[in-house]
C-alpha cells in the first residue's frame, strides 16, 4: 500500500483555493450579521450606552450569552427595544427595570446586590480574607515554633537487628554498635 503524496493537478488546486476563499468569506460574514441587524444610526453617546446595556443583559434563550453577543430572535428584539427606549430618553435604570419586569432578574448579567443575591457578592471577598488570614497565621506559627531536635534513633532491641546493624557499621567503616544508642557523629 503506497501512501506517498502526489502533487495536486491544476484543476484540483484551483478547487482547493476556491474552497478556502469561500470558507474565509463565510467566516467573515457570520459575526457581521448580528451587528448589521442593529445598525440604526444612533448618536455616539446613545450607541455607547446601548452597547453597555447589551453587555448588562443576558439572552433568556441562550445560556450565559449577553444580548450583544447573541443572534437569537429574542436577543435581536431586546436590542431593538433597548435602542427604542434610548431614543425615547429612558435612563439605563429604567431600561434595566423594564427588562427585569419582562424577563425576570435572571436577565441581568450581574446579579443584583440585595436580598439573597447579596450572598453571591459577599462570599468571595470573605473567603479570600479568611484564606489570607489562615496563611498569615500558619506562617507566623511556623516562624515562632522552636525547632525540635531530631530524635535519636531507637536502639536495636532485636538481636537480629543488632547483628545487621553491626554488619552495616562494618561496611561503612564505623565502630560496630556506635549507632545503636542513636548517637550520630556526622
Amino acid at each position: 500500500m503506497n501512501l506517498s503524496l502526489r502533487p495536486l493537478s491544476a484543476p484540483m488546486r484551483l478547487l482547493a483555493v476556491w474552497a478556502l476563499v469561500l470558507c474565509a468569506l463565510a467566516a467573515l460574514t457570520v459575526p457581521g450579521t448580528a451587528l448589521a441587524q442593529d445598525a440604526t444610526g444612533l448618536p455616539p453617546e446613545l450607541d455607547t450606552r446601548a452597547q453597555g446595556l447589551y453587555d448588562a443583559l443576558l439572552c433568556p434563550q441562550c445560556r450565559g450569552q449577553t444580548i450583544g453577543a447573541s443572534s437569537a430572535p429574542v436577543a435581536v428584539s431586546m436590542r431593538q427595544t433597548v435602542r427604542e427606549m434610548l431614543v425615547e430618553g429612558a435612563s439605563d435604570k429604567e431600561i434595566l427595570d423594564f427588562m427585569v419586569d419582562a424577563f425576570g432578574e435572571s436577565v441581568l448579567a450581574s446579579p443584583p446586590k440585595h436580598g439573597m443575591s447579596l450572598i453571591i457578592w459577599l462570599i468571595p471577598p470573605i473567603a479570600l480574607a479568611l484564606g489570607a488570614l489562615a496563611v498569615t497565621l500558619a506562617l507566623r506559627s511556623l516562624r515562632r515554633a522552636p525547632h525540635a531536635p531530631i530524635a535519636p534513633a531507637p536502639a536495636a532491641s532485636n538481636p537480629a537487628d543488632a547483628a545487621y546493624l553491626s554488619v552495616v557499621d562494618a561496611e561503612l567503616g564505623e565502630e560496630p554498635g556506635a549507632n545503636l544508642n542513636g548517637a550520630n557523629e556526622r
